[in-house]
């Protein structure tokens, strides 16, 4: 039991406010039974009542999934023995607020703890064909060129390139009257802007060629960390889309600068490529509409400035904590694990992924030579290490969370009877003797199940522990059914333990189409 500071002045008038069984004023006689609520011979102190502090947080989870609720909590220091039952359960004590009612609203008795309930985040109902963000490119199709030399938003350079205008029944649907003409070999243009990590776009033009069956146009997209390039574009005299989705890695809340270039590489008097009409997009899916709303709950009794209490640290003190609601609509997958999953923490101990929260810091393992995610899934997917290295003496690190989605999958893959529960597309760091010899290599769940489930594959795959030790996959089974996932992204190492076993931070840049 907390003993209260000398010095410290407990008012009887003021318990019985606190506790309903006194006067507004607090001036009026009140009986200390009665605010204990004690008929019998029991005695009740005054110190019973009493707390040290407010504590500066509120316990409840940071993140909320649309049409969903999560219980918050005022919490106290040195509380004694009646405040809970007395003081704290009585709403007329504390108030909640919410700076967005319409989305994160309060439910029910608002004592110290009080449900909110989060509502709908608006979907975008159209066909997943255009449920993408506005066109980053700016001038997609080529209208600000006013005459042919002047390029207006893009850069030209390398060759001819100049505008054109066509005729209106000759332009592709959806075009204006105007398209790019590609007049030498080796003519580009280009164009750069920002775009998010983590992240996959979609890029979109109209092309076409007088020299049929060449490749006669290329497109480039590069960023900070790697690049990828497009090639034989125009191949015949029609108009034809070109489309291509471009993943970028790195974290979500992380801008990054890229560059689209447009390049003829085989263009003369006879054939000269056309490009017309420019888009690229991001894809809209999970995650794309979270919103942030900042609650906060207060402690004063019967809302006055001198309660019973007054002394207490943060005593009549907003107690803010913001809350991202997630937006759940369900386009572009997000590899993950089921709720309840183990995370190892730096510190050596085990936490519920859905207990996480941004900031927290993971164990992590340093494999020598893996690339930096930045770099794209192709180049780190591709990563190997041999037989011979000894996984047991791999260094320890630590990764910081930066990043925490959710969502909802149709199914998930139960590996070892319960080992570890994942979505398909998540890559685990496994080992096997297989074709290419034993080696360490990345392998999806939906990879590894093509291994099982024949009598004729004796190969076994293995997974690893947060020891370095081999954890042989006995079984692995799909589950069919609607289920909550958790993701994380940890940072500046990629990889962390999930289920006790390591794991990268998310899987492959799938087509959302």
């Amino acid at each position: 039991m907390a003993t209260p500071p000398d010095g410290t002045k407990l008012s009887l008038g003021k318990l019985g406010r606190a506790t309903a069984v006194g006067n507004s004023n607090y001036t009026s006689k009140t009986s200390l039974n009665s605010a204990g609520r004690d008929s019998s011979t029991g005695k009740t102190k005054l110190s019973d009542f009493y707390i040290g502090s407010v504590d500066s947080t509120l316990s409840g989870y940071p993140y909320v999934d649309e049409q969903t609720n999560e219980t918050y909590t005022m919490t106290f220091t040195n509380e004694n023995s009646l405040f809970q039952s007395r003081i704290a359960a009585r709403a007329d004590n504390f108030t909640w607020t919410t700076n967005n009612s319409s989305l994160f609203n309060m439910n029910g008795t608002q004592d110290y703890t009080t449900q909110y309930n989060a509502g709908v985040i608006a979907d975008n109902t159209t066909p997943i064909g255009v449920t993408r963000e506005a066109n980053l490119v700016t001038d997609p199709d080529f209208n600000n060129w006013s005459t042919a030399n002047l390029l207006g938003d893009w850069d030209e350079s390398g060759g001819t390139v100049i505008s054109k205008q066509t005729l209106a029944s000759q332009s592709p649907s959806g075009s204006n009257s105007f398209a790019v003409l590609f007049n030498t070999q080796d003519g580009y243009i280009e164009q750069s802007f920002t775009v998010k990590g983590n992240s996959t776009y979609q890029i979109r033009a109209l092309v076409s060629s007088s020299n049929s069956g060449q490749g006669n146009l290329e497109c480039e997209i590069s960023g900070a960390y790697h690049q990828e390039t497009f090639k034989s574009l125009a191949g015949n005299e029609e108009w034809r889309e070109f489309r291509e989705d471009f993943y970028t890695s790195g974290s979500a809340n992380v801008n990054q600068t890229l560059k689209l270039k447009f390049t003829a590489v085989s263009a003369s008097s006879d054939h000269k490529p056309l490009l017309d009409t420019v888009f690229f997009e991001r894809w809209e899916g999970a995650n794309f509409s979270d919103t942030e709303v900042i609650i906060s709950g207060k402690y004063h009794d019967d809302g006055q400035s001198d309660g019973f209490n007054d002394h207490a640290t943060r005593y009549n003190t907003a107690i803010t904590k913001t809350v991202e609601i997630q937006d759940t609509y369900g386009g572009l997958a997000i590899a993950c694990f089921l709720p309840e999953t183990l995370i190892r923490m730096a510190d050596g101990t085990d936490k519920k992924i859905e207990e996480l929260s941004v900031g927290d810091t993971v164990l992590s393992i340093e494999l020598e030579g893996l690339p930096d995610e930045d770099e794209g899934y192709s180049v780190w997917k591709e990563f190997t290490m041999l037989a011979s290295d000894d996984m047991t003496t791999m260094k320890t690190s630590e990764a910081n969370i930066e990043k925490i989605f959710y969502d909802y999958m149709d199914g998930y893959w139960d590996i070892n009877d319960g080992l570890i529960k994942i979505t398909s597309e998540h890559d685990m760091w496994t080992f096997a003797d297989h074709l290419f010899g034993p080696r360490w290599e990345w392998n999806t769940p939906l990879e590894l199940s093509g291994h099982f489930g024949t009598s004729q594959n004796k190969t076994p795959y293995y997974l690893m522990d947060v020891g370095g030790n081999k954890i042989e996959i006995e079984s692995i089974e799909y589950v069919t059914g609607e289920i909550e996932v958790v993701n994380i992204d940890v940072e500046p190492l990629d990889i962390y333990f999930a289920g006790g076993v390591l794991v990268h931070n998310k899987g492959a840049s799938s087509d959302p189409g």
